[in-house]
């Protein structure tokens, strides 16, 4: 069960009202088996109102219709209530797909009830530094991500998702500073803008 994580409290103190009511209402909706953080409160770092609160409940058994709807409401309610809930995000896993890295599962997050899976960096943290809130420790109930793994997930995301994304960022920076005839300039500009942002994060 839940040790003593007083040593890391990281701001777990001024939400620990909210991850208590938030327990409970949980509990009240899913077979809760257990709750764990990850990120930024699980590694001491949080940061009211700026950093999310990464949690993981471990539930006995699907997420059914009825029980979405359930959570949707208590959300939405703690969203309403609670200064920071907001940030909070809450993957469900059942037991029997902890397993599967690559398996979606019902969460919340902002402000809204989708599917995504734990990534393996998530399952990663939840392992090696998870912060344990309800029932068994993450350490003994969530499977081994070797670094391999890890890595492979790491090059795919890169790959797929943020790749993409600055390539387009990109093409909207080149739209705006200047066009197609326009390269040395661009090439200019670039430069410039580089060192400009080098120096000013050099003065932080």
């Amino acid at each position: 069960m839940c040790g003593d994580h007083a040593e890391r409290d990281g701001g777990r103190e001024l939400v620990k009202p909210l991850l208590e009511r938030f327990t409970a209402d949980a509990a009240g909706v899913v077979p809760l088996v257990a709750l764990w953080a990850h990120g930024s409160l699980a590694l001491g770092d949080y940061q009211p109102g700026r950093s999310d609160l990464d949690l993981v409940a471990l539930v006995s058994e699907h997420i059914g219709d009825p029980q979405r709807a359930e959570l949707e409401r208590i959300h939405k309610a703690l969203a309403r209530d609670e200064e920071l809930a907001d940030k909070l995000h809450c993957s469900y896993v059942a037991s029997s797909e902890l397993a599967d890295a690559g398996r979606s599962h019902v969460t919340w997050a902002m402000g809204e009830l989708y599917e995504r899976p734990v990534s393996p960096i998530s399952r990663r943290e939840l392992r090696d530094g998870g912060l344990c809130l309800h029932g068994p420790e993450p350490g003994t109930m969530v499977p081994v991500i070797t670094d391999q793994e890890l890595v492979d997930y790491v090059r795919a995301n890169l790959r797929d998702y943020w790749y993409p994304g600055n390539a387009q960022a990109r093409a909207v920076a080149a739209r705006h500073l200047g066009g197609p005839g326009d390269a040395d300039t661009r090439a200019g500009k670039r430069d410039a803008a580089g060192r400009a942002a080098h120096q000013q994060a050099g003065s932080a």
